[in-house]
């Protein structure tokens, strides 16, 4: 899996520039290249986003080095975040991660500029429009199941759309809403793939 690793004043640039692609629940957004996007985590990961203190960044990196049992010499992810990412990054799902001091601290994206989200233009879709893009989202989310891979916020604002032809891309597989499992632990745990197609139905509900 790539890794790129970036210095503090690029790690500052990506927090506090107000000029990003865009801003969710976890995470920040700047555009890295034409192909990519860099999304930098804030919520719980850098009070420092809040706070503005600078100077207590890399004591915050460290205290979560320790609390998310990394090894604080090397680059090594916790097990279950390191088998997901890779998951995700053999289906081009991600194209890498952003480590600073040997901590993920954020994920390469793809950048589907020709998409909008569901969300900014449900109004404008007719309904059968609709059901072909819910019953892609369907099938995009048998897919993920499919190699263990399990969101379960799949909501209008994680949904782009292409216009021209309804081409259906889930995005923000990369939080901690997503999970990954091996097939044996699925089977003891079903409430994981229920959880999942639950989003599927509530967005039917709510849509059509």
């Amino acid at each position: 899996m790539k890794n790129i690793t970036i210095t503090k004043e690029q790690l500052l640039f990506y927090l506090f520039n107000e000029n990003y692609v865009g801003k969710g629940q976890f995470g920040i957004v700047h555009e890295y290249d034409k192909n990519t996007l860099i999304k930098i985590y804030y919520k719980d990961v850098f009070n420092t986003y809040i706070t503005k203190n600078i100077l207590k960044l890399d004591e915050e990196i460290y205290i979560n080095k320790m609390l998310k049992n990394y090894n604080v010499d090397s680059n090594q992810l916790n097990e279950k975040d390191r088998l997901k990412l890779e998951k995700l990054y053999e289906l081009n799902l991600i194209n890498g991660i952003i480590l600073y001091q040997n901590y993920h601290i954020g994920t390469l994206i793809p950048y589907y500029q020709d998409y909008k989200s569901l969300t900014s233009i449900v109004s404008f879709l007719t309904k059968e429009e609709l059901l072909i893009i819910l019953r892609r989202v369907q099938e995009y989310l048998d897919y993920l199941i499919n190699n263990n891979i399990y969101p379960t916020d799949i909501r209008e604002d994680n949904i782009l759309i292409r216009i021209n032809d309804l081409d259906v891309k889930i995005i923000d597989l990369d939080d901690e809403y997503t999970k990954y499992e091996e097939n044996e632990y699925v089977k003891k745990h079903l409430y994981m793939k229920e959880n999942s197609y639950e989003n599927i139905k509530y967005l039917n509900k709510k849509l059509i």
